[in-house]
């Protein structure tokens, strides 16, 4: 797109108008045809982001009939950047479970126990000498002291396997005495509630920032590139912080309302560079708009989505219900479809993922008994895994 909206303008020879300034004070015009490469790059780039500044206009209809597929090609390049970001986004917050409980899942497939009904004394001790952030959590529990827990994390992290179980049933056993803490079974809801309650300002502090770390790169990089738009036209044209920052912000939000100004000196080097600032920072810009509206409306939705949860069912979505679950209206609802009812009200699915989702099922539940082994939806997803590694080894013949 950039390439040849360059060329194609750099060939097409619109014509500009130049103005000179003389020794004695006065201006001369000069009218000429050919736009520079460097004007033709700033130009696509303006005009394909819907900038527009003005410094330059079209004067061949040629030009103007492909400007209308250079600002379709711009924006189709916004949006995809845009999605990119969006979809990034979304695929860290959709995760049905965090780092830590990830870690304890796989523990638990390994050891083929289910972290949800429970794990012994044994389990427990092995569980957290395999995964040392557990066994911190542990230690901030009984310490409530970062410099002593730092400590004790040192010596655990350079002691052997051995060693290590042996550290954890030693403060396992004073998390019984002392804290009350795993007396019978661990699940893997308690394991979570002590990770939470044993932070400490600064881990707080720590997880604030891990929790908002997308927000805050955005907005970070947003404010860092308005910076680098102020100093450039600041040391480059004379504007003032505040005229900087303006042509900065307007030229991000593609709002267009103050132009660079022309370098008599090096022609073409502030259009080259305003192009490249363009380019950056209109995608950052809009991604900055959206992370703010998601910090807008995120505690809206949980509010909405919480007061539609204790809602009752009209008498309009309980006949829905009864249609997308193809019975009556005296049979009594289960906990799936109960489930199911209510994700259909919160928007988070529709029928057709619904049933898509039956469809699947009955694929893996060929008998069709309502059932099907947890190992074998584990291993449906691993023969795929599998699947995909094998095809690309014959590939590559690794």
């Amino acid at each position: 797109w950039l390439l040849v909206g360059t060329l194609f303008y750099y060939l097409v020879e619109n014509c500009f108008t130049e103005v000179f300034c003389n020794a004695d004070g006065t201006t001369t015009e000069k009218y000429t045809c050919g736009w520079s490469f460097a004007q033709s790059f700033y130009y696509t780039v303006q005009a394909g982001l819907s900038i527009g500044f003005g410094l330059l206009s079209e004067t061949k209809d040629l030009s103007r009939a492909y400007s209308i597929l250079n600002i379709l090609a711009g924006a189709s390049f916004v949006g995809g950047v845009l999605s990119w970001f969006a979809s990034v986004a979304l695929e860290r917050q959709s995760a049905a479970q965090n780092a830590h409980e990830q870690y304890v899942a796989r523990f638990a497939r390994a050891i083929r126990q289910d972290a949800y009904e429970g794990f012994d004394s044994n389990q427990l001790r092995d569980l957290m000498a395999k995964y040392p952030p557990f066994m911190a959590d542990l230690y901030y529990k009984l310490e409530h002291d970062h410099g002593k827990v730092t400590q004790l994390m040192e010596k655990f992290n350079a002691a052997t396997p051995e060693a290590r179980q042996d550290l954890a049933a030693e403060a396992l056993a004073r998390g019984k005495a002392e804290a009350g803490l795993f007396t019978k079974t661990a699940t893997i809801q308690d394991i979570m509630a002590m990770h939470r309650e044993s932070r400490t300002t600064s881990r707080k502090i720590q997880k604030w920032f891990q929790h908002h770390q997308r927000a805050i790169f955005v907005f970070g990089a947003y404010i860092i590139w308005v910076f680098i738009g102020a100093l450039f036209t600041g040391l480059q044209c004379g504007f003032s912080a505040i005229e900087g920052v303006y042509f900065a912000v307007a030229a991000m939000s593609t709002a267009g309302l103050q132009a660079t100004c022309e370098d008599s000196v090096n022609p073409g080097t502030n259009v080259v560079w305003v192009g490249v600032f363009a380019l950056i920072g209109v995608p950052i810009m809009g991604t900055a708009l959206g992370t703010f509206a998601d910090v807008l409306i995120d505690g809206y939705i949980d509010r909405q989505n919480h007061k539609k949860m204790h809602e009752k069912i009209t008498s309009a979505e309980a006949e829905f219900a009864q249609h997308i679950l193809g019975h009556g209206v005296d049979k009594k609802i289960s906990l799936t479809e109960y489930i199911e009812i209510q994700l259909i009200r919160l928007g988070a699915v529709d029928r057709d993922t619904l049933e898509m989702l039956r469809a699947e099922f009955a694929k893996l539940n060929p008998d069709s008994n309502g059932t099907i082994p947890r190992e074998q939806l584990v291993q449906g997803s691993e023969h795929t895994i599998e699947k995909h590694r094998a095809a690309a080894e014959a590939i590559t013949g690794v």
